[in-house]
C-alpha cells in the first residue's frame, strides 16, 4: 500500500527517477492506496469522515490524521492504519490503540518505542524494540482483545 513518503516520492518525479530504477518507480506507482480483505480494511493513514472509499483523496487516504481517528466511528469493516503513532492517540508508547471501527498499528518505532507485526488472524501482535540502546530485542509476543 501506498504511503505519504511514497506519494511525495512519486509526484517528485525527475527526483525519483534519479533515486531509484523505472521497474521500482512502475512497482511502486501500481501499488493501491487501501486494500479490503476479510473483513478489514487497511489504509496508510485513514479516511476523511462522510466521503465514500472510492472518492476519498490520495492525501487523505496518506496523511490524515485527527480529522479521521477523533471522528465518530465511521461504520462498515473496521479500518487498521497507521501513520499516527499510537502514543499520540493516548494508547501507552509501543502499543496498540483501538477504537470503535479503528485500529493503529503505528507503535512509534521512528520514535524509539516498538515495531509492531500484528496477526489479525489469531489475534497476536509481536513487538521488538526500537530504542538505540535495545535495538530490535525485547520480543514481545501479546494476545490482543479486540473490541471493535
Amino acid at each position: 500500500m501506498l504511503g505519504n513518503l511514497e506519494v511525495a516520492l512519486l509526484r517528485n518525479g525527475d527526483k525519483a527517477a534519479a533515486l531509484l530504477p523505472a521497474e521500482r518507480l512502475d512497482w511502486l506507482s501500481g501499488l493501491p492506496y487501501y486494500a479490503a480483505l476479510d473483513g478489514w480494511l487497511f489504509v496508510h493513514a485513514g479516511l476523511r469522515p462522510g466521503i465514500p472509499l472510492d472518492q476519498q483523496h490520495v492525501d487523505d487516504l496518506t496523511g490524515i490524521r485527527e480529522a479521521f481517528w477523533a471522528a465518530e466511528p465511521l461504520g462498515g469493516d473496521p479500518i487498521v492504519f497507521g501513520h499516527t503513532p499510537t502514543f499520540k492517540l493516548g494508547a501507552p508508547p509501543g502499543t496498540i490503540w483501538q477504537s470503535s471501527g479503528r485500529l493503529g498499528i503505528d507503535t512509534g518505532a521512528k520514535h524509539g518505542y516498538r515495531l509492531t507485526l500484528l496477526d489479525l488472524t489469531h489475534s497476536i501482535a509481536y513487538s521488538c524494540s526500537t530504542s538505540l540502546d535495545s535495538l530490535y530485542e525485547e520480543v514481545r509476543q501479546e494476545s490482543l482483545h479486540l473490541s471493535l
